[in-house]
């Protein structure tokens, strides 16, 4: 019988009007316990979800981590579960573990570590160096262990300036390799050392040097906007808002659209169709106002009569006598007649 199993024993002996009070002191002791977080030799041991969390708030409500966790607990979950995976200290995996261009990367001084702590070699990392001078084309560098289980010595790939040149490592802004170029070598040496023989150490990750001499692929506009908004919720410790899309506009107000459009279009007409009547009613006044065309000298009357003979023959009034334009004298003999017209004698 376990403590708990003697505790409600002992309960249910008790009086009827403590035990209500006795089963609610022992389901807070149960809580507490169960939230409760375990302190080991490796430090604090989350065994839930739950405890995870309220350890990863309390990270980020501390001072001694990096300023890129505080008030940040979902970053710090982030690193609990990563350290546990790296079988390391989360404050290692904080120091030493980054987002660059969006790959979780590691700084090789872990990568190194993890490495001499993982038993898998007899010693812990070895170098074999040619070369004086880490400046010079001649010098290299590469990495080698000896496997425990097997005795056998492995040797990681060669590190040396035709490599870092023909991959241009030394002209990426801000590159080591032109300022520490011996710590880079010894560095690239042990990363490719245990991506060869034992890339679990690291789970598959680049160093940060190595991600970050990667060219970055070009981004769609959707990906540019979804990493905005990660920045922005990163740098204000806050869920981003997402914007609502653009609302399909409903068939209703398609409708009202095209009537509104189709009155546009009949009020455009009428203004034209009334400038057209102003002109018309204009033309027309004028030409009420305007003298008839052609005088007779012979009825004195005034009139227009329109007609393809009038350059040819003039123009003859209904007193069969011929005309000339009003107000013009007789170009020739003031018999009222132009000179040549049929009536001429």
């Amino acid at each position: 019988m376990n403590g708990t199993q003697e505790k409600l024993q002992q309960i249910s002996e008790a009086p009827v009007e403590e035990q209500g009070t006795h089963l609610e002191q022992l389901l807070e002791q149960l809580l507490e316990k169960r939230t409760n977080l375990s302190m080991t030799q490796s430090g604090f041991e989350p065994t839930n979800m739950e405890e995870a969390w309220r350890f990863a708030q309390a990270l980020a409500g501390s001072g001694m981590v990096p300023d890129k966790y505080v008030g940040k607990p979902r970053d710090c979950l982030v690193v609990l579960d990563l350290a546990k995976r790296l079988k390391c200290s989360w404050l290692a995996v904080m120091q030493h573990v980054y987002n660059v261009h969006g790959r979780v990367s590691m700084e090789a001084v872990l990568v190194i570590a993890l490495t001499n702590q993982s038993k898998m070699f007899v010693d812990p990392l070895e170098y074999e160096v040619r070369g004086d001078d880490a400046r010079k084309p001649d010098f290299s560098v590469r990495a080698f262990a000896t496997r425990k289980s097997t005795g056998a010595v492995l040797y990681g790939p060669w590190i040396d300036w035709p490599l870092v040149k023909g991959e241009g490592w030394h002209d990426k802004k801000g590159s080591k390799w032109l300022t520490m170029p011996e710590q880079m070598f010894h560095y690239r040496a042990a990363s490719w050392f245990v991506s060869r023989h034992c890339p679990e150490v690291k789970m598959g990750m680049l160093t940060t040097d190595e991600a970050a001499e990667i060219p970055r692929e070009p981004v769609t506009f959707d990906e540019a906007e979804a990493e905005a908004k990660e920045q922005i919720e990163t740098e204000q410790g806050s869920e981003v808002v997402e914007t609502p899309a653009e609302t399909p506009a409903a068939p209703q107000d398609e409708e009202r659209s095209k009537i509104e459009a189709e009155k546009a279009k009949l009020r455009e007409a009428e203004a034209k169709a009334k400038a057209k009547g102003k002109g018309k009613k204009a033309k027309a006044g004028k030409d009420k106002d305007a003298k008839p065309k052609y005088h007779c000298n012979k009825c004195g009357k005034d009139f227009d009569v329109p007609n393809a003979t009038d350059v040819v023959k003039g123009v003859q009034c209904k007193c069969l006598s011929w005309a000339t334009v009003p107000n013009e004298p007789d170009p020739d003999d003031g018999d009222g007649h132009v000179d040549g017209w049929p009536d001429d004698d």
